[in-house]
């Protein structure tokens, strides 16, 4: 038996393993081919010695959110997908711990129905907690870092280990998670009292703006990161760029990718059943069937032409799986 086959043979004794398990409708963007293998993690007493099995024994594998930010490709996964289910979230006066399974719509609802704020510029952002709390999601100019206040994780010693605020390093769309084999378990929030009716209204405001800008196509979000407006970045857009930078972009600190991907002309612009969309420039939209191929080849002719008319790198947002 191989490695995979002995690692396999001893999972099924702790977990329900299934074979050739669809992953594209697990997704937002509706792409991608099967996992070899899947399982679906809701026992946290299991979860140290299924994870030091699958490292002892190097099982490839992977995780998967709520497959909101991620292309998977059309030839599926060649390991094990693993998904995390314990499905909890409890709520302490201004305290919310939030298992990182839990959607941000349930993250966000709890908080408006405990009259607690601080979330709302998450409202009608797909995705997980746990994947919110990974790439430090942000809107409106609220990100997740500024409320949590630690994250039990399962570290690379396959123990469960709470880490503070400070040590999850958190910077723009960047965690701790993305430079360390860490599993994120479960996050602790801390909100602010709030007047329901004002919660209400930032979130109304929000959505609205969110969805009269955001195309209602299946996609992945925005695929790329925007720029942090440094002096070398400046410099080279005042070279690059006929027309002045706009004072919010300056105010924000960020230039939008969306934004030089605009100055491009490249909205509508298709690849197969891909397209850019006309709606909002950063978004790569599923508008035909399309294929994984067909969105990597929307990002690797977004990336050329941006670097070759702004020599600006763009760098992707969306996690690749199976690549």
């Amino acid at each position: 038996m191989t490695k995979a086959e002995l690692c396999l043979q001893k999972l099924r004794e702790l977990t329900e393993i299934k074979e050739n398990y669809p992953l594209a409708n697990l997704t937002s963007y509706h792409i991608g081919g099967p996992a070899k293998y899947y399982c679906q993690l809701t026992e946290l007493r299991l979860i140290p010695l299924i994870w030091q099995l699958i490292k002892q024994w190097q099982m490839p594998h992977c995780l998967l959110g709520s497959g909101s930010n991620v292309l998977i490709n059309d030839l599926g996964y060649e390991g094990l997908v693993i998904r995390v289910g314990l499905n909890k979230i409890d709520v302490n006066e201004q305290t919310i711990v939030a298992s990182s399974d839990i959607s941000l719509v349930s993250l966000v609802s709890t908080a408006l129905e405990n009259n607690l704020s601080g979330l709302e510029f998450a409202v009608g952002i797909p995705g997980s907690t746990g994947g919110a709390v990974v790439g430090n999601a942000g809107a409106y100019g609220g990100q997740i870092a500024d409320l949590v206040t630690n994250c039990l994780i399962l570290n690379e010693e396959y123990r469960l280990v709470t880490l503070t605020k400070e040590q999850l390093q958190f910077s723009y769309r960047d965690s701790i998670f993305k430079h360390r084999d860490l599993l994120l378990i479960q996050t602790t929030f801390n909100l602010a009292p709030g007047l329901s009716s004002e919660i209400q209204r930032k979130m109304l405001e929000y959505n609205t703006d969110r969805w009269s800008k955001q195309p209602a196509y299946p996609s992945a979000g925005s695929v790329f990161k925007n720029i942090v407006l440094t002096e070398q970045v400046l410099a080279v857009l005042k070279k690059t760029i006929s027309q002045e930078i706009p004072d919010q972009y300056r105010q924000y600190g960020k230039i939008p990718a969306a934004w030089l991907i605009d100055l491009a002309g490249l909205k509508g612009k298709c690849f197969g059943g891909a397209m850019i969309s006309e709606k909002h420039a950063n978004f790569i939209i599923n508008y035909n069937q399309a294929t994984s191929a067909d969105v990597i080849q929307a990002i690797n002719f977004i990336k050329n032409k941006v670097n070759d008319l702004f020599q600006i790198k763009l760098e992707e947002e969306i996690r690749y799986i199976g690549f």
